[in-house]
């Protein structure tokens, strides 16, 4: 594997700019994110039925199509430069 992969989480890699990512995501869509981080930053903020989640990652089309199937289960999507 990949150790820049390993390093950064599994969107540390690829094409495209370090940014800040901030979410929510329903607690059944992201409980793997508690175990398996997007970042070595990666924050967690628990809520009753949601996590908060901030991390640094690259921006790239593989991020955008992970968000995306998640669907409803995830929203206030922000993308910081």
């Amino acid at each position: 594997m990949d150790s820049t992969y390993d390093d950064d989480g599994r969107f540390g890699f690829g094409e495209g700019q370090r940014i800040k990512l901030s979410f929510c995501i329903s607690k059944s869509a992201g409980q793997h994110l508690l175990e398996s981080r997007l970042s070595k930053d990666q924050k967690v903020v628990e809520h009753d039925d949601y996590y908060a989640i901030t991390a640094t990652v690259i921006d790239s089309a593989r991020l955008t199509w992970w968000l995306n199937g998640f669907g409803e289960r995830v929203w206030d999507v922000t993308k910081y430069p």
